[in-house]
């Protein structure tokens, strides 16, 4: 019991101390640049500068919260950008050769975020179908009352209070949702850690057994691993063991769904697998990262403990 509550205090400490300011928090001051992700967004990271300054007069849909981005900027497919005081998300398709983006109202925990579309005559104008960004998950949901409603379902005042409301309109509707995102915006967890192992290319030290001081062995290396279920970007993780007839373990594998830049219904193969002899003595140890590529150490190892084969590969690919 002590030990497990040890290796959670060391993974809290060690998330604190690598972590970036969320974005959802009140007190972030915004960070300008262009956001190539969602992970970038949701800590205040953008990693890319601007070619030239933002302007009213330079943008041409600035005030409307509309910009033609790849113009000015050069850089295309991202997820947003801010340029100190407002926040941009896209919401035109990947590889638009004009993407728009949308200036968002932040919250908290969610955003308001207004969808536009072009007339015959270029110029942008709003839809009736505004959307709720979570800024936890990224997710977006239409803004309507049924999606407000399932927000706020949990804060019991706030909920008895919206089924008092006569009208509902879209003022009021947004002034619900900024209640509930601001009450609980600084319950948001930090996980930075484990959210940008891409975009930081730390998977062969996160990922892999051996690597991080809470492994001290394979079993607690496993339990760090399913922790990462605490992220509401890894859906689940599943750690499988397959056994000999006569009892032994054969192998351990580990698969997770997650939308760290992947799709979320594909199960990875990630982390460390580990395959035993019928003896119980390693037989082979494989790492990968997680797109389900080999990346890291790939060793064999004959009954007696000895290593007969020793490679590395690099996201798929076999070094030197």
């Amino acid at each position: 019991m002590l030990r497990n509550l040890l290796i959670s205090i060391l993974l809290i400490l060690s998330q604190t101390l690598f972590a970036q300011e969320l974005i959802s928090n009140n007190s972030t001051i915004l960070k300008e640049g262009i956001y190539r992700n969602f992970i970038e967004f949701k800590y205040n990271c953008p990693s890319i500068s601007f070619k030239g300054e933002i302007s009213p007069k330079r943008v041409g849909f600035y005030k409307s919260s509309i910009v033609q981005m790849e113009r000015w900027f050069g850089y295309q497919n991202c997820y947003g950008f801010c340029d100190g005081a407002d926040i941009y998300i896209r919401i035109s398709p990947d590889n638009t050769k004009n993407p728009y983006f949308s200036c968002i109202e932040l919250y908290g925990q969610f955003a308001f975020l207004p969808n536009y579309e072009k007339n015959f005559y270029g110029v942008p104008f709003a839809l009736p179908f505004p959307e709720v960004l979570s800024t936890i998950d990224g997710r977006k949901h239409l803004f309507n009352k049924t999606t407000i409603e399932q927000i706020i379902v949990f804060d019991s005042l706030l909920y008895n209070s919206f089924l008092l409301e006569e009208t509902l309109k879209e003022k009021t509707l947004k002034e619900y949702l900024e209640t509930y995102s601001m009450k609980y915006s600084s319950s948001i967890p930090n996980l930075y850690e484990i959210e940008s192992i891409v975009l930081n290319n730390t998977e062969k030290g996160l990922l892999c057994f051996g690597t991080n001081p809470l492994d001290t062995d394979y079993t607690s290396y496993l339990s760090r691993i399913k922790r990462f279920e605490i992220s509401r970007l890894y859906h689940s993780i599943e750690i499988k063991e397959k056994y000999y007839k006569s009892g032994n373990l054969k192998c351990v594998s580990i698969r997770a769904k997650h939308s760290i830049q992947n799709s979320p219904t594909r199960r990875y193969k990630i982390g460390t697998h580990q395959y035993y002899f019928k003896n119980g003595g390693l037989k082979k140890r494989v790492e990968y990262n997680l797109r389900g590529q080999k990346n890291g150490r790939f060793q064999q190892f004959d009954e007696e403990g000895n290593i007969t084969k020793d490679k590395h590969y690099n996201h798929g690919k076999l070094a030197g």
